[in-house]
């Protein structure tokens, strides 16, 4: 086995609980809280038009999430939405920060229901979001994936973790509209 099978180990010593907490990025662009959270299966995606600017502002994330929220009928809370995003830019601390705060304050009816914080990107900060979720948000059940590139009405599964390598299947499901003419002849 060599070194780059093995997920690094974050050691984090928790403040308020004073104790150590093993934080493992289980393959890289992952971060899942806990492990057993997995499986997750027809998950609905939304797509927020979020401006990766650079000072990210976290009312405007929350604005455009629940416009997302409202314009497919999510917004009750009543399952568990997948966030997709485009990552633009830098990954410092004060734009995932307020990435982060924003969708977790627009996605508040949904997290509010106990479902878990589901993030897909298509850059390559999937881990660093998550665990910035996880460690200076305080969100204790997420999956934080990356190089994924989902369209709104898209529906994703996330398999459980793959012992041998760390990794997990990902299946995308589309909606296909088709249109009138659509198997008419003409």
């Amino acid at each position: 086995m060599n070194a780059m099978s093995v997920p690094p180990v974050i050691a984090v010593f928790d403040l308020l609980e004073g104790e150590i907490e093993e934080l493992r990025p289980d393959a890289p662009g992952l971060s899942v809280h806990p492990l057993s959270l997995l499986p997750v299966r027809n998950i609905p995606v939304i797509k927020p038009a979020i401006d990766f600017i650079d000072k990210i502002d976290p009312a405007d994330v929350a604005a455009r999430i629940n416009e997302s929220l409202s314009r497919l009928d999510l917004g009750g809370g009543e399952s568990p939405v997948a966030v997709c995003y485009d990552w633009d830019g830098s990954a410092s601390y004060r734009r995932l920060d307020g990435f982060c705060r924003g969708v977790i304050e627009g996605l508040k009816p949904v997290l509010s229901q106990g479902h878990p914080l589901i993030l897909v990107g298509n850059g390559d900060v999937g881990g660093l979001v998550g665990m910035h979720c996880k460690l200076e948000a305080g969100i204790s059940s997420l999956v934080s994936i990356d190089g994924i590139k989902l369209d709104e009405f898209d529906f994703i599964d996330i398999g459980a973790m793959l012992e041998t390598s760390g990794a997990v299947p990902v299946v995308i499901k589309s909606l296909v509209f088709p249109d009138k003419k659509l198997g008419s002849g003409g």
